[in-house]
């Protein structure tokens, strides 16, 4: 599934955003022992080489999007701030068709890609605007300034870029990041809405808007715009997860542990919500289920900070349960 080059706002830390590295493989055999990095060759399907060619990494546990761009060789190389299963790596090129895919980053990892022609005459193939290539180029500088701490100055850029482009959902929606970060929750809100008024179908601003509202208790809305955002793209694991907090903060047990599972499946339970799961249960009035998984969950986690309160629940659980027999 191909998507925008867009960062999405998620619920964990605020890391670096944006990478741009020297292609070249001593920049690989350089970096330092255990650093994850993904590296490789972008060609055509007779194997010639594609410069200038961006490839997107994007962390669905983080709202960061790293890029790098081929050389003349076809050659790119990132280095990655942290492992994870769940990286999305998205390349494109003018001419090509997109190309994407999901994969475990926990080394680093070799990963060539072929790209087709775009088979559509050139004249059906709407050509980028020069305001379209000049917000983009802000957007990046913004997203560079960001990596590097500087956020005023990465704010000040992203408002360059979607006044440049006021249809580049993109920028919107990294600007509304940004703005959130800063503590503007009204302009991160607005950017946010912008963006999806450039592009309805973007997942990333759907999800962030759906973040924003649910970290603001906002959950009759959060829930409606998570969905979306499912519907955006059904391979999400945290859209399904953030789609089941909000259920289960409106009330809705057994839809909420309907996609507190999805999302496990998705995630291939690299995602801990066992916690949630069990009080989705426990909603459902499923007393059973939601005892069994409390009790599963102290067993692998009996010295975590939570275990206390999770073992007063355990009890209650028992004591309900008893009285009912």
């Amino acid at each position: 599934m191909s998507k925008p080059f867009a960062v999405a706002l998620l619920l964990l830390s605020a890391g670096g955003f944006a990478q741009e590295n020297t292609s070249s493989w001593g920049f690989v055999n350089n970096l330092p022992p255990g650093r994850p990095a993904i590296f490789g060759y972008v060609t055509t399907v007779d194997g010639k080489p594609i410069a200038n060619a961006m490839v997107e990494v994007y962390l669905n546990s983080e709202f960061r999007s790293d890029y790098a761009v081929t050389d003349s060789q076809g050659f790119y190389a990132l280095a990655l701030s942290q492992r994870s299963e769940l990286w999305e790596i998205r390349v494109k090129a003018d001419g090509f068709l997109p190309w994407s895919t999901r994969m475990g980053i926990l080394a680093r990892e070799r990963l060539d890609v072929v790209l087709r022609k775009d088979p559509r005459p050139a004249a059906e193939v709407t050509p980028e605007s020069k305001q379209r290539r000049q917000a983009r180029k802000l957007m990046q500088e913004g997203l560079e300034a960001a990596r590097q701490g500087q956020r005023e100055k990465a704010i000040a850029l992203l408002r360059q870029a979607v006044a440049t482009d006021p249809q580049y959902a993109p920028a919107h929606n990294n600007l509304g990041v940004q703005l959130r970060l800063a503590g503007d929750l009204e302009g991160a809100e607005a950017a946010f809405r912008q963006a999806l008024q450039a592009e309805s179908f973007d997942f990333y601003c759907r999800f962030n808007l759906a973040a924003l509202l649910y970290d603001t208790g906002r959950y009759h809305e959060a829930a409606p715009m998570a969905e979306q955002a499912v519907l955006a793209d059904p391979t999400s694991p945290t859209a399904e997860a953030l789609l089941a907090r909000s259920l289960l903060a409106l009330g809705h047990g057994q839809r909420a542990l309907e996609h507190f599972q999805r999302a496990q499946t998705l995630s291939h339970n690299q995602m801990d919500l066992e916690l949630e799961i069990s009080d989705a249960y426990a909603l459902a009035g499923r007393f059973p289920e939601a005892l069994a998984t409390k009790k599963a969950w102290l067993a692998k986690h009996g010295t975590d900070p939570r275990a206390p309160h999770v073992q007063a629940s355990v009890a209650k659980l028992e004591a309900k349960l008893a009285a009912e027999h």
